[in-house]
């Protein structure tokens, strides 16, 4: 009986972590290590990608990532309307861009001309800027429906 109750608490312990380390992922946006697979999405869903152009020391992309970007990634009720990526300025890794090409994070913001962080930038299945960009973060009561309408705007411009 106590070897039963000991495999039992056992299983509860495997099954708690495991839901632990599956939910790690969920609470950031994902990079834009591929940036052409992306884009082959975006073609056939006719959605907009919603660049988050973010750097290591930066605390208004920490907080933005935190209330809003990463749960939108995530939310069944984004799926349809915007892919979300990450491309942190400061990183020297190359990422892939649209075209296929490997690039420089810092060089492939030079594109868009990103001089501050963090700057949301929406674009068309070919890498083209949909819109205006928007700058800076501030934790006001109305971002989030500034985001939502910037969101929807991006996503009747490519259809």
């Amino acid at each position: 009986m106590l070897r039963n109750l000991l495999i039992i608490i056992a299983l509860f312990f495997t099954l708690a972590v495991s839901q632990s380390f599956s939910d790690e992922g969920d609470n950031e946006v994902h990079l834009a290590n591929n940036l052409q697979q992306v884009s082959q999405q975006a073609k056939e869903e006719k959605l907009p990608v919603l660049l988050f152009f973010a750097s290591t020391e930066c605390e208004f992309c920490e907080m933005l990532e935190e209330d809003h970007l990463a749960s939108m990634a995530h939310a069944p009720s984004y799926k349809d309307k915007v892919i979300i990526r990450k491309v942190n300025i400061d990183d020297y890794d190359y990422l892939q861009d649209f075209s296929g090409s490997k690039i420089s994070a810092d060089e492939f913001s030079d594109r868009f001309s990103i001089r501050v962080t963090p700057t949301l930038v929406f674009l068309d299945h070919k890498g083209n800027q949909l819109g205006k960009k928007m700058l800076g973060y501030n934790r006001s009561d109305f971002f989030s429906i500034y985001l939502d309408e910037a969101i929807d705007k991006a996503k009747t411009l490519i259809q």
